[in-house]
């Protein structure tokens, strides 16, 4: 029965289009609004708080509104009507709606990069935040290593590696460096320094067993420059390693033979003066 000029100015609908209406008979509503409950409360006269509806504005944009009311009664305590108050919540619903598909988006993104990870199943792509915990390890590092995701999340890296290779790789770095290296920094040290570092390591299987990888660990930033965390990519070599240490020791082994067969070779030439020469010396004496 009565719109006032602010709840006018906060719908943007005429009051004229609405006198005489129930809310939910309005020419400018916009359909998707389910009533039932709120068509209940107000047949059993009771209060109501921030029920939320939509209309069509006279420039044909959509404005969000809540209401809120209670019932008010006349000198006999009969049921007079309701008296309440509007917001336009169009600025919250759009911000609401634009954090829904910035979601939306986020999470698509992450779906991609994590089919990436997945697809990458002949590395190992183990990710950390910068105090070293693991927050990414792909199906290539479940594969290579016996670990599933879900028990690593959370856990330092540490563990994958030979101690005393990692302690004495820390020496290294700490002579390198001028300052004590040691823990997580000893696998990311140089990639603070220089962005990246690869480096052959030996990881540690689940079951105990060894291998050989190529590890390359980088800083990760964000797109504002500010560091993220570490991204470590890991190469099995194990089997390249075996041909190049069988490759040295074939060669060793040549060496060896060809050394055993020069040193047959001159102690028979030498033999072989020494009968030219006991032969000469034969002859000689015969002609005498």
């Amino acid at each position: 029965s009565f719109v006032s000029r602010p709840a006018e100015r906060a719908t943007q609908v005429p009051s004229q289009l609405l006198l005489g209406l129930k809310r939910w008979e309005s020419p400018a509503l916009v359909p998707g609004t389910d009533w039932s409950a709120h068509q209940a409360m107000l047949e059993r006269h009771e209060p109501f708080r921030n029920f939320e509806y939509a209309q069509y504005s006279g420039d044909g944009s959509i404005r969000h509104v809540s209401v809120s009311g209670v019932p008010f009664f006349d000198a006999q305590g009969q049921f007079a009507g309701y008296r309440g108050t509007g917001r336009n919540i169009s600025a919250a619903k759009i911000a609401q709606q634009a954090l829904l598909e910035s979601q939306a988006a986020l999470t698509d993104t992450l779906n991609r990069l994590q089919a990436i990870l997945d697809s990458a199943s002949d590395v190992a792509i183990i990710a950390t935040d910068l105090a070293g915990r693991i927050t990414v390890f792909n199906r290539g590092a479940e594969r290579m290593l016996g670990y599933n995701e879900r028990e690593m999340l959370g856990r330092y890296p540490d563990f994958l590696h030979r101690r005393e290779e990692v302690q004495q790789r820390a020496v290294e770095l700490s002579a390198a460096l001028g300052e004590t290296i040691q823990g997580f920094d000893t696998f990311v040290a140089m990639a603070r320094v220089h962005g990246s570092e690869t480096r052959v390591w030996t990881y540690l299987r689940k079951d105990g067993s060894a291998l050989d990888v190529s590890l390359t660990v980088s800083m990760v930033r964000d797109r504002g420059g500010p560091a993220m965390g570490y991204l470590g990519i890991a190469r099995d070599i194990t089997e390249q390693r075996q041909a190049e240490r069988a490759l040295v020791q074939l060669n060793a082994e040549l060496e060896d033979r060809v050394s055993s067969r020069t040193a047959e070779l001159t102690e028979a030439m030498h033999n072989l003066r020494q009968a030219q020469d006991e032969l000469l010396r034969s002859e000689k004496m015969a002609a005498l």
